[in-house]
């Protein structure tokens, strides 16, 4: 690889760093071909980009970003995980992948602008999804106005209903007149 090749792998992980949502830093070492396959195939489908890149170039395109916050882990055979939407994807795939396949190995991962331990991914992987947690809050919201709307429909009909009494009670008196 030239050094060319090399600026335009760093000026594009850069670039990718300061778009994801979520980072995790993995160990592939453990995986064989097909493992490694299936890991990837399961990760494009969930629109995460999974990258091997040379320790040297992680390091260089991490300079100055939140990437930077695991120079630490930067050791070893490194693959990168990033995920530009739902922050808890990546977790649960990979904490699922490695109770299959255990030679994988999560390092570490970023979440925003914290660094996430294993331990604290696997947590994560254990929320509900994006999706999940959006129709949650849409339940949420459409109760409020149901409630609103039921309150009010018991006014009006407990009011219909004192009327019908008054009513009920004047005409008793005109006939028993």
């Amino acid at each position: 690889m030239n050094r060319r090749q090399k600026e335009e792998i760093v000026s594009d992980l850069r670039q990718r760093f300061g778009g994801a949502k979520t980072m995790i830093l993995t160990d592939f070492r453990g995986l064989n071909v097909e493992a490694m396959t299936k890991l990837r195939s399961e990760l494009r489908k969930a629109s995460i980009d999974y990258k091997v890149v040379k320790n040297t170039l992680i390091r260089l395109a991490s300079k100055d970003t939140t990437m930077e916050l695991l120079k630490d882990h930067f050791e070893g055979n490194c693959a990168i995980a990033l995920c530009y939407s739902d922050p808890v994807l990546p977790a649960k795939i990979f904490t699922e992948f490695s109770k299959e396949y255990p030679g994988l190995k999560i390092k570490a991962g970023i979440l925003g602008d914290r660094v996430l331990s294993l331990e604290e991914i696997i947590e994560l992987s254990k929320l509900p999804g994006r999706e999940v947690l959006l129709a949650r809050l849409m339940g949420c919201l459409a109760s409020v106005p149901a409630v609103f709307v039921q309150t009010l429909n018991g006014i009006v009909a407990h009011f219909l209903g004192v009327l019908e009494a008054v009513k009920e009670k004047k005409d008793s008196k005109r006939g028993g007149v």
